[in-house]
């Protein structure tokens, strides 16, 4: 039995919801209510505890203005790149360096107004921002409509979405979770903005 604290509106309002599941299915519950909330969380995985409050995050690169939620012990979001603005009919890259001090990575997604498409479960030694691996993580894509992603992406947060459209259009959330035993977990969002239309949105 798992007990999982979510806390929104400055922390102030709490629910504790018990949950006799294991922690993979702890941090899919906790990661989707997080991913939905729409103000501040506090997320608890047994003795870990981390309130988050919104701020501006970074971006590398010109990009817009991101919103961070957890990340004050464990695992941390060093930046992400999202470009605030695209052509309909490009490609775009996403990227999304992560410090998993003090342990191990367990996992790093894409999402996308709360849909997940894209998952990579790590499954070797720990990563680093610098040296991201390759054969040590097993990458998951999950299909949202609007979006299509394209392989070839370097690193283990770097993601291409292929020629998009106005329906790719949207906050893009990149979150990553502390393997065992904090499960602790950051999520860093950015909107991008797709302007024009392909011949996809005038059929």
């Amino acid at each position: 039995m798992v007990g999982v604290t979510i806390c929104q509106n400055l922390c102030y309002h709490c629910e504790t919801v018990s949950l006799a599941v294991q922690p993979q299915e702890v941090k899919r519950v906790v990661s989707q209510a997080i991913t939905s909330a729409r103000g501040p969380a506090l997320h608890s995985y047994g003795a870990h505890h981390s309130c988050a409050t919104p701020g501006l995050g970074r971006t590398k690169g010109p990009g817009p203005a991101t919103r961070s939620y957890g990340g004050s012990r464990g695992v941390r979001i060093q930046g992400v790149e999202v470009p605030g603005e695209v052509k309909a009919g490009e490609d775009v890259s996403l990227k999304c360096w992560v410090d998993p001090w003090p342990g191990p990575l367990y996992s790093l997604s894409w999402w996308k107004d709360g849909s997940q498409f894209y998952r990579a479960a790590v499954t070797a030694s720990p990563i680093s921002r610098d040296k991201p691996p390759s054969s040590g993580s097993l990458a998951t894509v999950f299909p949202v409509p609007g979006i299509s992603v394209k392989a070839g992406g370097r690193g283990l947060g770097h993601v291409v979405l292929e020629e998009v459209g106005v329906a790719a259009s949207g906050v893009y959330t990149c979150e990553a979770v502390a393997d065992f035993p904090s499960f602790s977990q950051q999520l860093v969002s950015a909107n991008l903005t797709v302007v024009g239309k392909t011949r996809e949105d005038l059929s």
